[in-house]
């Protein structure tokens, strides 16, 4: 899948970037240098229920849609990417040319000091980490579709704290097939093993260890895509199984209430004025069955619909308005059906030829397996800043605040997070990076207050 920066254009923040071409071949080393590092860090940061798909096809494309993309960037007056998109070709690893495909395997080793280990609001405790994340990755160069595989793992040793130690692993297989000029399927398996990161809004602030999951995954998307229309659906499925862990005290906190099965689908339709401009109207429907634990299962409908719409202000310039509506209706005992009003506004602004500046504002409802709530009302403000300061030498700065209302509890939270860090690409086998990541969450309970500074240095190795 390729994104519009690969063709001279940053995409709209928030845009479904399933309309752009797909390209197989060398790999930029900004993207790579991530790459390495996104299906371990993403499931490691999220290994709550598994997240239902989002309301567009995942980067599936038709063959119309790329030769008109394609025509577009040909005429472009203007050819501008962002810092992150941009390909650096000199830098670029281009992986190893095996038949039709392109295999990547990479490896990153990271030193964390978390000065915040079991992020307490007192009585802080401070600890070295040391990760190996090591990645294999398959991109397929077929006729008309795709067979990418993707796996890898991450294992982290404590200094001080063996109780801490973990091992994640993963593997994915994404495919599509272009049935004709205008139309085209895919899907996507996966599977994971991760811990709960301590910081996850429902881990047990009591658990002596993170908290692990098992989320198996399956999804099938279709898109007719001849021109200005477009129609996209799919279905999807998840099994996510939580594991029992010990608390301070000694005793076992039971997890098994977590335990779900998630079965949804969404519709899509989109008009596109011109390239530059696009609407949208939106729906998706779960249905999710909690097993309960030692206690009586439940189960829980949801359903958003949304409309939207993307556009280029200027050449440098770009912007995503949405909103819609959510409802999550529960049969648990004691809960209600709870609605919200969700949206998202983004704006990406390129001032100079090394710089973009992202800022997005956002309101959701999502799930959760927090006891007695039905939902999390979440809404908050991202800013991201990045910084070419040379052409293998780039700079990061992220700010964001969220408020996070757990609905029909007394639990609400504010958190304030900020990271800086730089990427130092030395050739295209060797990315280092520097970190510092600031997190800060005052709740309303005070046994989830917490504030925790934490100080990174590693190295992606791409062969």
């Amino acid at each position: 899948m390729t994104s519009d920066a690969d063709n001279g254009r940053p995409p709209l923040p928030g845009m479904d970037d399933r309309a752009q071409p797909r390209r197989v071949g060398p790999v930029s080393a900004g993207r790579l240098s991530l790459a390495a590092l996104a299906g371990v860090s993403a499931l490691a940061l999220c290994p709550g229920p598994a997240a239902a798909m989002d309301d567009d096809s995942s980067g599936l494309t038709t063959l119309a849609r790329r030769d008109a993309m394609d025509d577009w960037m040909k005429r472009k007056v203007y050819g501008v990417s962002t810092v992150d998109e941009r390909t650096r070709a000199e830098i670029a690893n281009l992986g190893l040319k095996v038949g039709p495909y392109v295999v990547l395997p990479s490896v990153t080793a990271s030193t964390v000091y978390d000065d915040n280990l079991y992020d307490s609001p007192d009585g802080e405790v401070g600890d070295f980490r040391y990760e190996v994340a090591p990645t294999l990755m398959l991109k397929s160069d077929l006729p008309r579709g795709a067979l990418d595989f993707m796996a890898g793992g991450r294992f982290v040793r404590f200094q001080d704290h063996e109780e801490e130690n973990f091992a994640d692993a993963f593997a994915s297989l994404t495919w599509s097939l272009d049935i004709d000029h205008a139309n085209a399927i895919g899907g996507e398996i996966g599977s994971r093993y991760t811990h709960e990161e301590r910081y996850s809004p429902e881990s047990p602030a009591e658990a002596r260890e993170p908290v692990p999951s098992w989320v198996n995954e399956i999804s099938l998307r279709f898109i007719h895509d001849a021109g200005r229309l477009a129609l996209s659906g799919g279905v999807d499925a998840a099994d996510v199984d939580f594991y029992d862990v010990e608390a301070f005290d000694g005793s076992i906190i039971d997890q098994d209430f977590r335990d779900n099965r998630r079965f949804g689908g969404f519709l899509r339709f989109d008009y596109r004025f011109s390239p530059g401009y696009e609407a949208f109207v939106s729906a998706r429907i779960d249905h999710r069955d909690y097993d309960g634990g030692d206690g009586p299962g439940h189960t829980e409908m949801s359903y958003v619909g949304r409309a939207g719409i993307n556009f280029e202000l200027t050449p440098v310039l770009w912007m995503g308005l949405a909103g819609g509506y959510a409802l999550t209706d529960s049969d648990a005992s004691g809960s209600s059906t709870v609605g919200s009003t969700v949206g998202e506004a983004s704006l990406k602004w390129l001032p100079s030829e090394v710089v973009t500046v992202t800022l997005t504002a956002s309101r959701s409802l999502a799930e959760t397996t927090y006891v007695n709530a039905p939902a999390i009302r979440e809404q908050g403000l991202d800013l991201t800043i990045d910084y070419e300061i040379m052409h293998n030498l780039t700079a990061k700065l992220s700010l964001g605040y969220e408020e996070a209302d757990f609905l029909e509890t007394t639990r609400m939270d504010e958190i304030i997070r900020g990271r800086i860090g730089l990427d130092y690409t030395l050739n295209d086998n060797a990315v280092f990076t520097l970190s510092y990541e600031h997190r800060e969450r005052d709740s309303s309970l005070d046994a989830y207050d917490a504030d925790d500074n934490r100080y990174m240095a590693g190295v992606t190795l791409r062969f």
